[in-house]
């Protein structure tokens, strides 16, 4: 399903049905790199605010469930907030919460 899915956004170009199909596999699998690296190119090849706010969330929300650096997290957390994703605003508030009582600055 991976290789189908690849082959149609090299042919077709990336739209969201394959890229969130691709995430959705990825996540199932636990190809965490590949559901990370796929977030962060669609994020940044999406010219809309939405879509772009949206995917760098969930890129930071996998990270953070993933046991990736905090800080990396809150840099695709605040990417979201840059490109509108109200979301995006309560979780980074949250993960700061968080590091503080664990006493991270």
């Amino acid at each position: 399903a991976i290789a189908a899915l690849l082959r149609c956004r090299a042919r077709f170009g990336r739209s969201e049905e394959t890229g969130d199909a691709l995430a959705r596999i990825y996540e199932r699998t636990g190809r965490v790199d590949d559901l990370l690296s796929l977030l962060e190119v669609d994020a940044e090849a999406d010219a809309s605010g939405e879509r772009k706010g949206l995917l760098h969330r969930r890129r930071g929300l996998a990270l953070l469930a993933h046991g990736r650096p905090p800080g990396e997290a809150a840099r695709a957390l605040e990417r979201a907030i840059e490109a509108g994703d109200e979301p995006a605003v309560s979780t980074l508030e949250r993960l700061v919460d968080e590091l503080a009582r664990a006493g991270h600055d």
